[in-house]
Parts: structure tokens; sequence; C-alpha cells
């Protein structure tokens, strides 16, 4: 939910976003609004397997559109430490996002909760993974930068059951322990093994960074490959003894991490692909892929406006109090459809809106006055 390179020829990866916003909406629209007995149906459980890939997906694809800009900046001859400083004043501004929004959504509620403002979730994993990155920005080197994203992105995996179950975190206080382990109250995002997920999505935006005119198909082949391989990878490892003092595969296992890892660069080539395939389609054949990428593109370039407004709307208790855990599965189906429309008509007037100040602000007052 970072801020996304304009690249026409990177507009994938704001697509890419786009698709995990409607992960986001479908996982967030079954689990706030079926009824209680539905959530143990197959249906349910699938939804919620799928939701485990759109927090991934965000912070993966913030990894990348973090390399890339960066990558863009050096050729433009910005130095590396006014990188970094650049990089971590995002981090910062969304930090302040986060605790903006969870005061707003305290503020909304009928039983407000002081905790909730503290929840460690997304956007707060999300701001302090950039702030994690930006030491990257400070090394020339772009094969040293893709050998520490690999490294650390393994460390936090490898050291995530430690954190969880070692006791490691028993001393800290509750609401800085919560961005260390998951076993924590009150947190849903913990760094571990979430910005994992960061720094693995910086290594493959750096990867994409070395593509120029007419390269991007050799560095997708060479990615696709490594995907390919990280899936018999991670089921081998994951015969071996236990990394950790307690095995959770779906929660602490490293070997996940890798596997999930796995998944996210698929779903990153599937939507270049996708875009490959609408530039080269003929007219009858675009007509129906080019709106659906306009969508998802659109959508990507304004998924932390949509998180914000949406969750309000699914999960606030002024929002659609009535929708709340008392739907049937072809209900909540038909209010997802509208959600998303809804969101998608909302996210194109608040690029509008935001055209529209930016150019006011360019106005001179003198002009403005005529």
């Amino acid at each position: 939910m970072a801020p996304e390179p304009r690249s026409p020829r990177l507009t994938f990866v704001d697509a890419a976003r786009g698709l995990a916003v409607l992960l986001m909406l479908q996982t967030h629209v079954y689990d706030a609004w079926l009824r209680p007995e539905l959530r143990e149906t197959d249906f349910f459980r699938a939804s919620q397997l799928l939701g485990g890939l759109p927090g991934a997906f965000f912070l993966f694809l913030m990894g990348v559109s973090t390399a890339l800009a960066a990558e863009r900046s050096r050729d433009r001859g910005v130095s590396s430490a006014t990188l970094v400083r650049r990089t971590l004043g995002r981090a910062v501004l969304l930090l302040g996002v986060a605790f903006a929004f969870r005061l707003s959504m305290y503020f909304a509620s009928d039983h407000p909760d002081i905790d909730a403002i503290f929840k460690v979730d997304i956007l707060n994993c999300l701001a302090v993974s950039l702030a994690l990155l930006a030491p990257l920005d400070g090394l020339a080197n772009r094969n040293a930068r893709v050998s520490t994203s690999i490294g650390v992105a393994a460390w936090l995996a490898i050291a995530t059951s430690f954190m969880w179950d070692g006791g490691i975190v028993a001393g800290l206080p509750e609401r800085v322990a919560g961005y260390f382990s998951g076993r924590v109250p009150n947190t849903t995002f913990p760094l571990l093994p979430w910005a994992a997920f960061a720094f693995a999505g910086h290594a493959t935006g750096t990867q994409i960074g070395l593509a120029r005119d007419g390269a991007m198909d050799g560095v997708m082949s060479r990615l696709l490959g490594l995907a390919v391989m990280m899936i018999p990878l991670s089921m081998a490892l994951d015969q071996l003894p236990t990394l950790g003092p307690h095995y959770d595969y779906w929660w602490t296992s490293p070997n996940f991490v890798m596997l999930k890892t796995s998944v996210l660069m698929f779903l990153l080539l599937a939507c270049f692909w996708f875009e490959q395939l609408n530039q080269r389609a003929g007219k009858a054949l675009r007509a129906l892929t080019g709106p659906l990428s306009a969508a998802l593109v659109q959508m990507g370039r304004t998924s932390l406006f949509i998180y914000c407004v949406h969750v309000d709307l699914v999960y606030g208790s002024r929002g659609l109090p009535d929708l709340w855990r008392s739907c049937e599965i072809d209900e909540a189906s038909k209010q997802l459809v509208a959600l998303t429309l809804a969101m998608l008509l909302l996210s194109y007037a608040w690029s509008w809106l935001k055209t529209k100040a930016s150019a006011l602000a360019r106005t001179p007052l003198s002009a403005a006055r005529q």
C-alpha cells in the first residue's frame, strides 16, 4: 500500500497490488458478514486460506516497489543517503497513518477499546518493515542489496519460532512485544515473520530493476524458475528436524514462509503476463481484458485509501451493522461484488480529487483569483 512507481512498463506491479485488494476484500467480507454457523464450512475455510495472502502480498509488493523506485533514483544520480532518508520519511508517514486510522476507528466504535489503537496490524507492519528496508538503499552494490535482502528474509523466517515460543519477548511491554510475536494479544501482523516478505520483495524488485528495454521477459523467466524451485525445496526442508522450540507450520515455520513467497512471486508473474496479453491482444479480446487491467491498476494505486474505507464499513460498528454475521453465502457474495464496485468508484473519485487538489496547489494565487 506504499506509493507505486508509475512507469508504464511496470504497471503490472500496480495491477498486482489491485489483485491483493480483491483478495483482501473477499477475506474481510466473508469473515465479517457470514452467519456464525457458516464459518465451519469448506467455503469459509477456502476463503480464509486465500486470506493469508493479501497481507503478505502487500508487504512483498512494498519491497518490490521500494527497490524499483530506488533503482530509478540511482539512475538519476540521487545519493544513497538521500534514498535512505526518503524511505525513512515514508515509513514515518505510514506509521502516522496507521495510528490515525486506529484512532478514527476508536471514536467510530460503539464499544471503544483503548488497546485497539495500539493493535499491531498490517499498516504498522508495513511502516516498520519499510523502515527496516531503508538501510538497503545505502548499499551501492546491487548484488549486495539482493544478498542482504535474501539473508535478512531468511533470518526473520528462521527466528520466528524462537521469538514466538522461546520466551524472548516475555519481559517486554505487551505493546512492544506485539511487534515481535504473534502470541501476544492484539497482534495480527508481527514483524516476524511478516517483514520477511518485504525483504523477499525487495530482492525481487532489485532483480526486475536490472531489466532494460526488451530484457524484462528474460528476468521474469528467471524469477519463474526460482519460484518453481522454491516449492519442492520448502517441502524437502520441512522433512528435516524442526528449527525452534515449537513446530507450527502455518504460523512460525520458515518453510511455509518460503512456500508462500513462491506463491507471491507466481501472482506477480501472473499480473505481468496478463499485462503482456492485454498489450498484444486483438481489439475484441482487449475489450474484455482492458477494463479489468485498468480497474486492477486503479485499485492498486489507491490501495491504502481502499483499505481504510472498507475496514470501517465491514468491521466498524457504525458502518453496515445489519450485515454483521447475518448473511448466507450467496448474499455475502452479492454484497462483496457491490462493495468491490463501490470501492472502485470511490477510488476513481479519490484520484480525481487528488489530481484537482494538486493542480490547484500548483496554480499561482493571482491566476486562481481571475
